[in-house]
């Protein structure tokens, strides 16, 4: 495979990450290149940031792509060691964004500064130990090992004039701080504050907090040019939960290729502070078993059952109190 053989000549090689589509034959396509990938690479960190088409369309093309979105999770899901469900069509824009609906430009620019400002903390000089790798963030977020499907969010932040570099000039400093559970210095949880944008496929909006609703695990990413050092306020502990938290000063670079579809921005000013969060929790059941739903009426018998038995073990991980020890949210 020519893609191996380019991997051997890199030094320091962190994992591999894949964008395909997941909700039509390119999701297939995807889980073969994957297994042969695994096969070569063993335990390198894989992540796939599989793309859904949130565009409206007729019932029955919807479904199709809806089980092809369960095949993907079954096949992908089960050899990737993140699998990230993203759509190119969130429901909910804050004031800040602007784009068009069927623009694939527009559409693309949105999910490459989500993904690229995710990973930032990948690609940054070691500094005293902050950056983080691929499989850092991994084992931040899996913290019982079977919860590799994880929610992304984008926050776009309003551009205010200011003397502080956004750009490279003044190296690639990034602070970072790791919460343990049941701790929060800064505060104001982050759980309390969502991304704005939400680009989990099949969200409405923000996903409105609800009783039985747990967060597992999160790594958030701020690109900021008045980036301060953290903060060390005590906060109301977050039960069960473990945060992650990077932030930088340089902001996301906006190319001269880019489409205006971040408003209210400085004339001159080429960056853009956003906030970014890759999020693991219980939610993601609710999400899993509206596929199996889908896929117990319209996929074939001989299919029908091992699909149903992943979607449902992958959901199993993500009920809350499953492997806690915490009964009372069961009551």
């Amino acid at each position: 495979m020519g893609s191996y053989v380019e991997c051997e000549e890199c030094d320091q090689l962190q994992g591999v990450q894949i964008l395909a589509d997941v909700d039509n034959a390119w999701g297939g396509f995807a889980a073969c290149y994957l297994d042969s990938l695994r096969d070569e690479m063993g335990k390198l960190s894989m992540w796939v940031w599989g793309l859904d088409d949130g565009q409206p369309d007729v019932q029955s093309i919807r479904r199709q792509r809806i089980i092809n979105s369960a095949r993907s999770m079954h096949q992908v899901g089960s050899l990737a060691s993140l699998y990230i469900p993203i759509t190119d069509s969130p429901v909910s824009l804050p004031p800040t964004v602007a784009i068009s609906r069927g623009s694939k430009w527009h559409s693309s620019a949105l999910l490459s500064t989500a993904v690229e400002t995710m990973t930032i903390p990948t690609r940054l000089r070691a500094l005293e130990g902050q950056r983080a790798t691929l499989f850092d963030l991994e084992q931040t977020l899996r913290l019982n090992g079977n919860q590799k499907v994880v929610k992304l969010g984008l926050g776009i932040d309003r551009q205010k004039p200011s003397n502080h570099h956004s750009g490279p000039v003044g190296g690639d400093h990034l602070d970072h701080k790791r919460l343990p559970n049941g701790s929060d210095p800064l505060g104001a949880s982050a759980l309390a504050h969502e991304l704005e944008i939400s680009l989990f496929p099949g969200a409405v909006g923000h996903l409105k907090k609800r009783a039985k609703m747990h967060t597992f695990s999160r790594v958030e990413v701020t690109r900021d040019a008045s980036a301060n050092e953290w903060g060390s306020e005590q906060g109301r502990p977050m039960d069960s939960t473990t945060l992650e938290r990077f932030r930088t000063s340089l902001q996301f670079p906006l190319l001269d290729s880019f489409p205006p579809i971040y408003t209210e921005t400085v004339n001159g000013q080429r960056t853009r502070p956003c906030r970014t969060a890759l999020t693991v929790e219980s939610s993601i059941a609710d999400h899993i078993r509206s596929m199996q739903a889908v896929v117990s009426r319209a996929v074939e018998p001989e299919e029908r059952e091992a699909l149903l038995n992943s979607l449902g073990e992958i959901a199993e991980s993500y009920q809350y109190g499953w492997n806690s020890g915490d009964e009372s949210e069961e009551d």
